[in-house]
């Protein structure tokens, strides 16, 4: 889409309410969903077929070429993939350590988060959940994490699988 571009219709139905309809452009992967909008003046409908859009929340760069910077905006379906190259690209660049910001980070999927956890902790216990009937469930680091020592930055809006940190 383009700047000015107007979402008319999605499947040849009308909406009111910009929320209804995004969540109707939303569906299986594979599945097929036609869009029509107005450009110019002109409709046109076009036929996509929906895939998984992979989120970036891994954002990173050297600071003073000595350390390394990673900023999370959230634990998405990628994140701990995105956290994995980011890392291993930083200590490449030989950074003497790490700052890891979660500020403003409001969370996500608490499996990404541990994954990321795992990343940067020895062996150890990194959290546990408890059912209501009482039975926990433990997730454990291993031994092997990176050597660079590390900060991590939080503040008052840092939430769910962040404030486990």
């Amino acid at each position: 889409s383009r700047d000015g571009d107007k979402l008319l219709k999605v499947d040849g139905k009308t909406y009111s309410d910009a929320d209804a309809m995004m969540l109707d452009m939303r569906g299986d992967e594979g599945t097929k969903v036609a869009i029509t909008y107005e450009r110019g003046g002109r409709q046109k409908t076009v036929n996509l077929i929906r895939a998984e859009v992979a989120e970036q929340s891994v954002f990173a760069n050297v600071i003073d070429k000595k350390y390394g910077y990673i900023q999370i905006t959230g634990f998405e379906k990628t994140t701990a993939e995105q956290f994995k190259a980011e890392l291993a690209n930083l200590e490449n660049k030989n950074v003497k350590g790490l700052i890891i910001d979660l500020r403003n980070n409001l969370g996500g999927f608490m499996d990404q988060g541990i994954e990321i956890a795992d990343m940067l902790l020895p062996e150890c216990t990194i959290t546990h959940t408890e059912d209501k009937n009482g039975k926990k469930e433990f997730y454990n680091s291993d031994e092997n994490c990176t050597k660079l020592k590390y900060v991590v930055l939080v503040n008052e809006n840092t939430a769910s699988a962040s404030a486990k940190w």
